[in-house]
């Protein structure tokens, strides 16, 4: 006979399971069961770090290819011996496939922002597929890798979302350092870049996008703060 402490559960007296032991463990395969389910499609809103780690943060860019400012970007980021994570968008891939194999070749992380960039919250299940679809197997025929990441235009996303990122084998990326590099309010590099200083912590995921002049600038002064302040720059493939 096997008798065990109740503890306030009863959880198994004379060798029989109480009714009281079965609602127990039945809520406990379910979160189980239920979080290895979501697992792969947990959005990373963030880069680990500890006490091991150092400080560290990532750099991110949203859209394009985008004419002349991707290789700008590009010599920016080989000037710095930085890598960083390029969220591209397939309408913009179709136009300039030669600087999708640019980024690839330099070493940084190709990542999926959709076929269109459109409202992906407003979509069926079946829709956001096609979207995610669309531009990973462009990538794919033009660098021959199948990106594993993705971001959502404008960071828009619900459940349906995530289960079509899950899928589709792609993690969502968010960011924690958002200066708003497309705004108009920014008058100057250096302001721009004083903002992304602002708001930098460890950890950052920092989003900045192709396409903007200001934003090309600013990136050396950016990196050479977060250098300076003792930071290494990863991609979402070293997290």
């Amino acid at each position: 006979m096997l008798i065990l402490c109740d503890c306030n559960f009863n959880l198994v007296i004379r060798g029989e399971i109480t009714i009281k032991t079965k609602l127990f463990l039945l809520i406990i395969s379910c979160f189980l069961l239920f979080a290895s389910g979501v697992s792969s499609a947990s959005p990373v809103r963030g880069v680990p770090v500890s006490k091991e780690s150092g400080l560290r943060a990532a750099l991110t860019f949203d859209d394009g290819p985008k004419e002349k400012y991707t290789e700008e970007i590009l010599a920016a980021l080989r000037e710095k011996g930085v890598k960083a994570t390029f969220f591209l968008l397939g309408i913009d891939i179709l136009m300039r496939p030669e600087d999708v194999k640019k980024i690839a070749a330099e070493g940084h992380v190709i990542a999926n922002h959709s076929m269109t960039h459109s409202n992906l919250k407003k979509m069926s299940f079946d829709e956001i597929c096609a979207e995610l679809d669309d531009c990973s197997n462009l990538l794919e025929s033009i660098t021959g890798k199948r990106p594993k990441f993705m971001r959502p235009p404008e960071g828009l996303y619900n459940a349906t979302v995530l289960k079509a990122c899950e899928a589709k084998g792609l993690i969502p990326v968010f960011w924690t350092n958002n200066p708003g590099d497309y705004s108009e309010k920014w008058k100057t590099a250096s302001a721009l870049s004083r903002q992304v200083i602002k708001l930098r912590r460890n950890g950052d995921i920092i989003l900045l996008h192709l396409g903007l002049p200001l934003t090309v600038e600013a990136l050396p002064i950016i990196i050479d703060s977060y250098h300076n302040a003792g930071f290494t720059f990863v991609t979402m493939d070293e997290l």
